[in-house]
């Protein structure tokens, strides 16, 4: 004990026993400390005091100013162009020096494709007129009837003359069903986009406007190879057999306001699939129906195999007249 209390003091001169230096600086760091403690003890009892006190009403020149927002600036979507002289007919690239063109932007092809893709549904597929109208989201029919039994005018590829042409037309009937398949019962019918072309020419200065009201006209190629047609109206089927191996032209005009209509195929223009060895790949087939447009092949009639001979031709014919 002696020893630790001579290691905290020493005698001096005089014999008075005294703290050392190092003792001395300890013990005034530990007021120090303690004098913090106090202080911080009774801050911490002030501020417990005031939030545990009355609640006042908060003093708005206490909250900060708030910063402005700027937004960001709102794009405008661009809708598709329905004025025919704002698109592009770009260079066919399949066919260069084609009469036959391009058709810019996309929106407008599409809003084309749309319609061809609501011909082969009912035409291939076995959807009704009806049907396949609400299944595309058309308000009517996209076909033109006054081309019926008539004629159109188009351009060809190589031949700069609009030149006239016969035209074969589906029934205007809206029930009827139509599937143009294989031996095996598949859809054996691909639409193939040709090009477009405008409804005008320059002659001698002036303007003439040829196309029945259509100022721009796209053609397609159907390729047909078929082995049954068969045809159900009202439960009144009929399926012809046969072999077609051909390819038909057929037409599509622009009606305005983003519409486009179907206005009838070739009727003296067929030419055989073997004498085209080397044809483009299809734009519409039932693959592209299903993945695309999310429509199927409907059902065939059951049966459909037997509804053959004229005893069905008759039948189905006075049931098509009568519900046309």
């Amino acid at each position: 004990m002696k020893k630790i209390f001579e290691m905290f003091t020493y005698a001096d001169g005089g014999g008075i026993r005294r703290l050392r230096d190092y003792v001395k600086v300890t013990l005034g760091i530990l007021v120090l400390v303690v004098a913090v403690s106090v202080v911080g003890l009774y801050n911490r009892y002030q501020m417990v005091s005031e939030v545990m006190a009355t609640p006042r009403s908060l003093d708005a020149g206490w909250i900060p100013t708030p910063t402005e927002q700027i937004s960001n600036p709102v794009v405008q979507t661009e809708k598709c162009p329905s004025d025919p002289a704002n698109w592009r007919l770009t260079d066919n690239l399949l066919v260069p020096g084609s009469n036959l063109k391009g058709l810019a932007p996309q929106c407008v092809y599409d809003g084309l494709e749309k319609t061809a893709a609501w011909l082969y549904a009912t035409y291939v597929l076995g959807h009704s007129r009806s049907e396949s109208t609400g299944l595309f989201g058309f308000s009517t029919t996209p076909m033109d009837y006054s081309f019926e039994t008539g004629q159109i005018t188009v351009l060809s590829d190589f031949k700069d003359e609009a030149q006239k042409v016969n035209l074969r037309f589906p029934s205007d009937n809206t029930g009827l069903a139509e599937w143009r398949i294989d031996s095996n019962g598949h859809p054996a019918v691909e639409f193939t986009f040709s090009g477009c072309f405008r409804t005008s020419s320059m002659i001698g200065g002036d303007v003439t406007n040829w196309g029945k009201g259509y100022s721009v006209v796209c053609q397609y190629f159907g390729d047909f190879q078929t082995r049954y047609l068969v045809h159900n109206v009202n439960g009144k089927v009929l399926t012809v057999g046969g072999t077609e191996n051909v390819r038909r032209f057929m037409w599509f005009g622009y009606d305005g306001n983003g519409n486009w209509v179907f206005l009838g195929i070739a009727k003296d223009w067929d030419v055989d699939l073997s004498q085209i060895p080397n044809r483009d790949t299809s734009t519409i087939n039932s693959t592209v129906m299903a993945e695309k447009y999310g429509v199927v092949s409907f059902p065939l009639p059951e049966n459909w195999t037997t509804f053959m001979g004229q005893e069905f031709v008759d039948i189905f014919l006075k049931e098509l007249d009568v519900s046309e």
